[in-house]
């Protein structure tokens, strides 16, 4: 589906057919503006059936039989007789605001009135289809699509035709919210010379406008006194960071989320929910909001953002086809891709094709690593583009490059997304030995500490006759620390579970268990952490890998009475790595060794064309290995728990390999059961 015959839809611009003020047409002019401005305006003979590629014919661009009428399935709107109906605040948009774009006769950007185009087509119904569905709407975008002036002129329009209304713009940063509310304040001081201008008081263009004026009128008993006036429409520009209740004693009709990727960590659904709260009444909804997110500007909110874009029905968003990737069928938020209003014909569609090959050259001509990355989610073309990493770089660009093709694989297959989060508590605290059980209920505190992804597997026992978890199958490895709360310290505390080979039962190189936190001081502090370590470690029966640097874990297990959980220093690994440990300790590793760790971590990582990759289930644990980088003011738990479980793996090789070498009594005795000082039955290595 094709626009055509577009600047009919501008005929205030083109036309300018306004009567002068002192003609008896001039209101009944102007009364017809707001009703267009209000109601739409439907032009004949501006679309047909054709190749444009947001409004695909037969795709979501159905024509009927004779080629008359077609019908947008995903906003349900039928254009009837080829005449295109556009919304209100669009053709205000077109007609009556002002931007500040791309001049096409100067060949300059400044301040000029916006052009048809495919795209602000489609914002304008999506917006609409938001408001008739009582929906809100997440955007997520790439860079220097018009979203800014567009929903400054959103905000322009209920502020002029709204009566009372508060209108609301939040960021979590001074500058997104400022930025925008000055546009909205610049369109509606080019409009003084309409007769949509509205005076305003207070006008504090950053914080807070109002459409009011304060007038003196004279009392029948001749006292004269000071009355307010006007349309009493606000706009209140606000700036969450840290306080996620900055807007709750608003009620606005309208919410602009500004910039929603750069917010603190989990301030933006927190601040969202209050605003909500005010966004009803009489159980009706009376307030929408509006999540503007920009690829390649998103920070540490980004999880909160990309939680919203797959599950868009649990946020109350409008929820589209994900028709951009390889999916399950889930939903997504609204997408606009790189491609979209990069390239125009003179009628204001977009050229899809030519615009991804220029884009494909300015992204193959950068030669840096992380720059590319970061052009890429500046101007993804599919939605899990904005959601990459470039990371912290030690791992390669080819493992990074793996790592996110991992996310957007679980990101966009709910089938997938597997593991599940609650907590290993003992059966007998008084008695650890006598082992743990899973819930999915969080602790006394409130908490769920553990990621599982698979029970641990257990088999009949011969020797035993018990069903229990074979000895050395499951390998954990654990970053540790000692002090109880560390306010200058990044470090949380992580350990991991991995599987080892099993003929029975398959996932060689899966990590199946995952703890990360720092308890409070309040919730036992390091005691607390260490107890949770020691808990999957005998829920997997697991030899226990720990960096021998923070001792009071290993003072822990000792207390406890349960060292045969630790793992002895892996001197098969150690001999080939380095001819003289610094640490002569029994049981952990010499943290010496660190960079051999990580390598050998990498190693795995790439093995087998990146198999070990496609094995990876956790999001949080993929993007900790994409953010690692060597250097002494960063710390990575989770990566470094990680690699110290691949320790295990490769000294598990080296065991078996080394026992190839053995007599036949070696081998005998190196695999058979034996009784420790506990009395406690093991494998004998």
């Amino acid at each position: 589906m094709l626009f055509v015959n577009t600047k009919k839809f501008s005929p205030v611009v083109y036309e300018n057919d306004m009567p002068p003020k002192e003609s008896p047409l001039y209101k009944k002019w102007w009364l017809e503006q707001a009703r267009r401005c209000i109601h739409g305006y439907r032009v004949p003979d501006t679309v047909v059936p054709g190749d444009g590629e947001i409004f695909v014919d037969g795709v979501n661009a159905i024509w009927t039989k004779d080629k008359r009428h077609v019908y947008l399935r995903d906003y349900g709107v039928w254009i009837k007789d080829r005449a295109v109906h556009i919304t209100g605040k669009h053709y205000w948009y077109l007609n009556f605001w002002n931007i500040y774009g791309y001049d096409h006769q100067r060949k300059v950007k400044g301040i000029i009135k916006p052009r048809f185009t495919d795209l602000d087509y489609e914002k304008a119904i999506t917006l609409e289809k938001a408001l008739r569905d009582n929906k809100d709407n997440l955007e997520a975008k790439a860079r220097q699509k018009g979203y800014s002036e567009w929903i400054s002129a959103v905000l322009g329009w209920f502020f002029t035709f709204v009566p009372g209304c508060q209108l609301l713009v939040i960021a979590g940063e001074t500058k997104y919210s400022e930025h925008t509310m000055l546009n909205t304040v610049r369109g509606l001081d080019l409009l003084v010379d309409t007769e949509f201008y509205k005076h305003r008081s207070p006008n504090k263009t950053t914080e807070h406008i109002k459409a009011s004026y304060t007038e003196t009128v004279l009392l029948p008993n001749g006292k004269k006194i000071q009355r307010v006036n006007g349309f009493q429409s606000n706009i209140y520009a606000l700036t969450a960071k840290d306080n996620p209740q900055v807007a709750s004693r608003l009620s606005p009709l309208f919410t602009v989320y500004e910039e929603a990727g750069i917010w603190k960590m989990n301030m933006l659904i927190e601040t969202a929910e209050y605003i909500k709260a005010s966004q009803y009444a009489e159980n009706q909804k009376t307030g929408w909001s509006y999540y503007i997110a920009t690829g390649g500007d998103m920070d540490t909110s980004v999880e909160d953002i990309k939680k919203m874009f797959y599950n868009p029905r649990e946020f109350n968003l409008l929820e589209f086809d994900n028709i951009y990737e390889e999916n399950d069928g889930g939903k997504i938020a609204h997408f606009t891709p790189a491609w979209k209003y990069m390239i125009l014909d003179d009628e204001g569609n977009s050229k899809k094709a030519e615009s991804i090959a220029a884009l494909k050259q300015e992204i193959d001509n950068i030669k840096d690593a992380k720059k590319k990355y970061r052009m890429i989610t500046q101007q993804p073309n599919k939605p899990s583009e904005m959601f990459m990493i470039s990371g912290g770089g030690y791992f390669g660009e080819s493992i990074i490059m793996k790592l996110n093709e991992r996310l957007q694989m679980l990101a966009n297959h709910r089938s997938l997304q597997l593991g599940f989060e609650g907590n290993w508590m003992w059966k007998d605290p008084a008695d650890k030995r006598k082992g743990v059980y899973w819930t999915i209920e969080p602790d006394a505190f409130g908490m769920k500490w553990f990621w599982k992804l698979e029970d641990p597997y257990e088999e009949f026992d011969e020797i035993l006759k018990v069903k229990r978890t074979p000895d050395g199958l499951y390998k954990q490895g654990t970053d540790s620390y000692d002090k109880d709360e560390a306010p200058n310290s990044t470090s949380l505390g992580s350990s991991h579970v991995i599987k080892g080979f099993h003929k029975n039962s398959p996932g060689y190189g899966k990590f199946v268990c995952r703890l990360i936190g720092r308890p409070t001081e309040e919730m036992g502090g390091a005691v607390y952490f260490y107890d949770l370590v020691m808990r999957m470690n005998v829920a997997y029966n697991t030899k226990n890998l720990i960096e021998y640097s923070n001792l009071r874990i290993f003072h822990y297990y000792e207390q406890n009475n349960m060292q045969d959980y630790l793992a002895v220093r892996p001197d098969f690994v150690i001999s080939n790595w380095v001819k003289l440990s610094k640490t002569q300790n029994k049981y952990g590793i010499d943290p010496n060794t660190k960079i051999y760790w990580l390598k050998a971590f990498r190693d795995f990582l790439i093995d087998n064309n990146f198999a070990q990759i496609d094995n990876l289930f956790n999001e949080a644990q993929i993007k900790s290995y994409i953010n690692f980088r060597l250097d002494k003011n960063y710390n990575c738990d989770e990566t470094i728990s990680s690699a110290l479980c691949i320790v295990m793996l490769e000294e598990e090789k080296a065991r078996l390999s080394n026992a190839i070498v053995m007599d036949e009594d070696d081998i005998s005795s190196f695999f058979e059961y034996i009784e420790d000082e506990n009395g406690i039955i093991r494998h004998n290595y």
